[in-house]
C-alpha cells in the first residue's frame, strides 16, 4: 500500500487503468508529462517538416490517423487515438491523477485543459545529476558545436543551409550525433569544409567539445519540450544559439545566456553565428552566465526539493478529494 506513485509512462505497455488500481491502494498518483501525448497521439506536435496541432482540441484525433502520424501507420495511428478518447472519457486524468509535473511552461501550456486541470501542474525542469564542471575560463575557438541526434525535426538542414552563408571565413561548425541524416551531413560536410562531422562521442569527449565552443547550436524545429542538451552547455560555461520555439526558448534567455533566432531560417541563423563571432568578450560573458543559470537551476540540488514539493501537494489532493489520508 504505497503511499504514492509517480508514474512516467502508461503507452504502449500500460494504459490509464492503471490508476484506478493505485487509488483503490489509497495511493496519491503523480504522472509526469515527457512529450505531448496527451494532445497529439505521435506526442511531438510535429508533421510532414512543421509544427502540426491540428488534432490539439479535437475528441478525436482524426488527422492523426489520417496522415497515419503514428509510427507511419493509420491502424496504430488509430490505436492510439482511441486510447486517448478512452481516457478522457473515463476521466482517467481528470479524476485519478493528483499532480502532473512538466519539464516546461511550454509542456504545460500544450497539455493544460479540462482533462489536465492547470491547477494540478507542476513545472519541474529536467537537471543533472553530476555537475560535469565548467573547465575553467580558457580561450574558446571560433567554432559552434550541435550535439544531437540527426534527425529531420532537429534542424540540421537549417545548420547545413546557413554555414554557406556566413560572413565569417573561420567559423567552424562540428557536429556530434548520428541518425537517420548522417549521410547528408556527410555529403554537406565534405562540400563545405567549415562543416565537420564528428560523429557519436562519449560524454567525456562531448562536454571537452562544449568546453571549446564558442556556442552549442540547437536549431529543432519541432517544440522540443525541455532540451538536457542545453543544459549541459549551460554547465560547461557555453552560451546557446537556439531556435525561438518550445522549451529552448524559455530556458535561453536573449542576450544574456544566448541567442534566439526563428525556426527553420538559416539566414537568421547565419546572422546569429555572424554576431557571436564578431563579440568573443560578449558571448564569454554570457557563458559565465549560463554556468550561473546551471548553478541555480538545474542542478539536482535544486530540483529535487521541487520534487518533493510535488509529492507533498499530491499527497493533500489526494486526501482533499477522498476526505481520507493517503495510506502509508
Amino acid at each position: 500500500r504505497p503511499q504514492i506513485v509517480h508514474v512516467h509512462n502508461t503507452l504502449p505497455l500500460l494504459s490509464p487503468a492503471i490508476y484506478g488500481s493505485l487509488a483503490e491502494a489509497g495511493a496519491a498518483i503523480v504522472q509526469s508529462i515527457h512529450n505531448y501525448r496527451f494532445v497529439c497521439p505521435s506526442a511531438n506536435l510535429f508533421r510532414d517538416g512543421h509544427d502540426c496541432t491540428d488534432c490539439v482540441g479535437r475528441r478525436l484525433a482524426l488527422p492523426a490517423v489520417v496522415h497515419a502520424c503514428y509510427r507511419d501507420s493509420r491502424a496504430q495511428s488509430g490505436i492510439v487515438a482511441a486510447m486517448l478518447v478512452a481516457g478522457r472519457l473515463s476521466g482517467a486524468w481528470r479524476c485519478e491523477v493528483d499532480t502532473f509535473i512538466a519539464p516546461s511552461r511550454t509542456v504545460a501550456a500544450a497539455i493544460a485543459g479540462p482533462e489536465v486541470p492547470p491547477d494540478r501542474i507542476v513545472v519541474k525542469p529536467n537537471c543533472l545529476m553530476t555537475d560535469p564542471g565548467s573547465g575553467g575560463s580558457g580561450p574558446r575557438d571560433d567554432a559552434f558545436l550541435y550535439a544531437g541526434r540527426l534527425a529531420p525535426e532537429k534542424g540540421i538542414e537549417t545548420i547545413v543551409k546557413a554555414w554557406p552563408r556566413l560572413a565569417g571565413a573561420d567559423s567552424v561548425c562540428r557536429i556530434a550525433g548520428s541518425g537517420p541524416l548522417d549521410g547528408d551531413v556527410a555529403r554537406a560536410a565534405a562540400s563545405e569544409p567549415r562543416l565537420e562531422a564528428l560523429g557519436t562521442l562519449d560524454r567525456p569527449a562531448l562536454f571537452a567539445e562544449m568546453r571549446r565552443a564558442r556556442a552549442l547550436i540547437f536549431p529543432s524545429i519541432w517544440r522540443e519540450p525541455f532540451g538536457l542538451t542545453i543544459i549541459e552547455a549551460f554547465a560547461s560555461a557555453t552560451p546557446v544559439i537556439a531556435a525561438r520555439l518550445g522549451a529552448p526558448a524559455e530556458i535561453v534567455e536573449e542576450g544574456v545566456t544566448g541567442l534566439l533566432f526563428r525556426p527553420g531560417d538559416p539566414t537568421a541563423l547565419a546572422e546569429s553565428v555572424d554576431w557571436a563571432s564578431g563579440h568573443p568578450a560578449e558571448m564569454s560573458e554570457m557563458g559565465r552566465r549560463a554556468r550561473q543559470e546551471f548553478v541555480d537551476r538545474y542542478t539536482a540540488e535544486r530540483t529535487y526539493p521541487v520534487l518533493l514539493d510535488a509529492y507533498r501537494t499530491a499527497i493533500a489532493t489526494r486526501r482533499a478529494r477522498c476526505g481520507t489520508s493517503a495510506s502509508g
